[in-house]
């Protein structure tokens, strides 16, 4: 297999270096083409420093860097331009923070996915033991956009309703710490990890980056939906996710003015287009 890998670094290139670390480490890397870019977003001047000194001594790793912080997507986007996408069986796009299980390689070479199928994501777990994936099997329904609503329409509204549906919560959170172990063609991934065919790019063209931050997943999800594409979970591919899913958090001001101003972009993704 030829694969590129994409990440994201922002100011933690001590967390970007172990993500290249254990790239390598995982059985068969040797035996695959295998090529990682790493993006520093406008990074803090000795972070970047230090993140180049360390690429240095590395093979097969590519640094570029943005003068400018370019978001999430924007950042990933950033760094697939430096490569033929065409060249690559897959392009793995995401966080930095993961850790991939030690046949991933294995288990991926043996993959067969429908023509359709360009985007593949796994199962994503994170360190407190939660299974991110999939988000959303089907597009969300009407009640639940509707909660959307109802929920951005100010910040006082959203602290009532953390505050309210906090039980709820913590138990959906207990619930995903058993992984859903049937593949299946899903509407909406967790962004931190994307495999992409060729074929995305021939379809959708690059990731829609108009998102700064939050909400990318929905974007992707409408790229795939406009292209007639799909989006399959693997549960068999594994990668852990070094997040700790806190489900006690209530929204400060200033998280909830960004995640307000991405859900005014992609609050009319939310449809399936037959």
């Amino acid at each position: 297999m030829k694969i590129a890998f994409v990440a994201v670094n922002y100011n933690n290139c001590w967390i970007t270096t172990n993500y290249v670390s254990n790239i390598k480490a995982i059985h068969g890397y040797g035996k695959h083409d295998i090529e990682i870019v790493i993006v520093d977003n406008a990074s803090q001047e000795n972070d970047y420093k230090e993140l180049k000194r360390q690429i240095e001594k590395e093979t097969d790793v590519r640094l570029v860097h943005s003068e400018q912080n370019l978001g999430y997507f924007g950042g990933l986007n950033f760094g697939i331009k430096f490569l033929n996408y065409k060249d690559y069986d897959y392009i793995i796009a995401g966080n930095n923070d993961l850790f991939f299980s030690r046949d991933f390689f294995e288990t991926l070479e043996n993959k067969k996915y429908g023509n359709k199928q360009t985007v593949i994501v796994p199962d994503l777990e994170t360190i407190s033991g939660v299974h991110q994936n999939p988000q959303f099997i089907d597009v969300p329904s009407a009640k639940r956009q509707l909660g959307y609503k109802v929920y951005y329409s100010c910040y006082l509204m959203a602290v009532v309703i953390d505050m309210l549906y906090k039980k709820k919560r913590e138990k959906r959170m207990a619930e995903k710490k058993k992984a859903d172990n049937q593949g299946k063609e899903i509407f909406q991934c967790t962004g931190a990890l994307m495999l992409f065919r060729p074929e995305f790019f021939d379809h959708c063209g690059l990731l829609d980056d108009s998102l700064f931050l939050w909400g990318e997943e929905v974007a992707l999800a409408h790229q795939l939906v406009e292209a007639g594409d799909k989006m399959y979970y693997d549960p068999d591919l594994k990668v852990i996710h070094m997040e700790n899913a806190s489900v006690g958090k209530i929204a400060s001001y200033n998280k909830f003015k960004l995640w307000k101003k991405s859900y005014m972009v992609y609050k009319d993704y939310y449809y399936d287009k037959k």
